[in-house]
This record gives C-alpha cells, sequence and structure tokens, in this order.
C-alpha cells in the first residue's frame, strides 16, 4: 500500500517540522491550478495542524499555519 510520503519528492522538509509527513485530512485547500502543460493539477493546501517544532522567528512573526503544493503531473481524463 502506497503512503502519501512515497509519493513526495523532498519529506525531508516536513519530516525536519513535524517529525514525520503528516496525515492529509482535514486539510484547507487554499488554491487548485490547472494547466495544460504538463498537463498539471497543483493543489495549495493548509496542513491539518501546526507543528509542534516549529522555528522560533516562526512563532515570534505568531505564524500559525503550514500551506505546501502538492502538483499532480500528466493529469489524464
Amino acid at each position: 500500500m502506497a503512503t502519501v510520503e512515497s509519493f513526495i519528492v523532498n519529506p525531508e522538509a516536513l519530516d525536519s517540522l513535524y517529525g514525520h509527513v503528516p496525515d492529509l485530512v482535514d486539510v484547507r485547500i487554499r488554491s487548485i491550478n490547472l494547466n495544460w502543460r504538463g498537463p498539471t493539477v497543483t493543489l495549495r493546501i493548509d496542513l491539518p495542524y501546526f507543528p509542534a517544532s516549529a522555528p522560533q522567528e516562526w512563532i515570534d512573526a505568531v505564524m500559525d499555519t503550514v500551506q505546501c503544493q502538492l502538483k499532480f503531473l500528466a493529469v489524464e481524463n
């Protein structure tokens, strides 16, 4: 069975923040971009919770959400 992590190009970025790749349930979709070149679909999402190990500068700036983009290549039908 494939996991979300197995499809991510750079899971280390999320691992360093969360200690794992968070489940993509209860995410907020911020934008959907459809591009005929490729063709690709890109989702920009808010992850379901803020990491406990967030950098101090994020906390000092009162940030409370982590966003990421998921790009699906060669989308058909």
